[in-house]
């Protein structure tokens, strides 16, 4: 399994762009519904990976990582990307020992986001 450890937990700068594309103000709005979302799909995982459910797993992998990559959480976006990958291929194996990754750069990326202050 690839070694997620060089992509950075979060890229501020990526929600910097977010904001020069919208506006400075309606971030923190979408930084809300994103952990929001987030949140909701840890949970989904979880039971996924205990159920061993591979579909499901493979569609939150999947929903998941562009999501992630626009908001600036790089490993979990490489993270997602690779579990997408293994669903694609039948590599059930890897999916599963991804999930609790994937779970563990969702909790850091929710401590990360949620503390966001952007123009400090």
């Amino acid at each position: 399994m690839e070694d997620f450890s060089p992509y950075p937990i979060h890229d501020i700068e990526a929600l910097e762009a977010i904001a020069r594309e919208t506006a400075p103000e309606i971030v923190p709005r979408l930084i809300e519904v994103f952990l929001k979302e987030g949140r909701r799909r840890r949970e989904v995982i979880a039971k996924a990976a205990e159920t061993r459910d591979r579909d499901i797993l493979g569609m939150e992998a999947h929903a998941l990582k562009s999501a992630s990559a626009s908001f600036g959480c790089l490993r979990l976006a490489a993270q997602t990307r690779a579990a997408d990958a293994a669903y694609k291929a039948s590599e059930d194996d890897t999916l599963f020992a991804l999930a609790p990754l994937i779970l563990a750069s969702l909790e850091e990326a929710e401590r990360i986001l949620g503390s966001v202050r952007l123009g400090a």
